[in-house]
């Protein structure tokens, strides 16, 4: 059956689609933020200042790397970066905050080809270089993404 108009599909739904400005602000399209299906986006965006600060402790690592790229030798470095990474997974899967070990199996947490994209397009504005997905998933665990992390920031800093 086609639509009333070129714009309206009533008995259609969007699958994957997040809007990366928040539908509050004045940067945001304003189809999006009229369509009732976005309405969970609309709550998350309410209460993103609470998730702020989680966010504010990779920034400040990664601009303290900015200034002395030696930090990414310690273990602790490569451990930090692997709990980051991990959070990330863990809200992509919806998981909320678990217990996160450096040695789990990323495959157990639930890291699959999707999941993998989406991981790596963050990975890609978070970090600043590219990472392909299949080499995010033959890692096994978030120590070695840790790890390729810091290596792929030396690369970055080191110049």
């Amino acid at each position: 059956m086609p639509p009333s108009s070129p714009q309206e599909y009533g008995d259609a739904f969007l699958l994957g689609v997040a809007p990366t400005v928040p539908l509050g602000s004045a940067e945001s399209s304003t189809r999006l933020s009229k369509d009732v299906r976005m309405a969970a986006y609309r709550n998350i965006g309410r209460g993103q200042s609470d998730a702020l600060p989680a966010n504010d402790g990779l920034r400040a690592f990664l601009s303290s790397v900015k200034k002395d790229p030696s930090i990414l030798n310690s273990h602790e470095s490569v451990n930090t970066l692997a709990l980051e990474i991990g959070k990330k997974l863990a809200s992509l899967l919806l998981t909320g905050d678990v217990d996160l070990d450096t040695s789990t199996n990323t495959a157990d947490m639930g890291l699959d080809s999707l999941v993998a994209i989406e991981l790596r397009g963050w990975w890609k504005l978070t970090f600043g270089f590219e990472i392909s997905t299949l080499e995010m998933l033959s890692m096994g665990t978030l120590e070695a993404l840790g790890k390729r992390t810091a290596d792929g920031l030396k690369g970055l800093y080191d110049n």
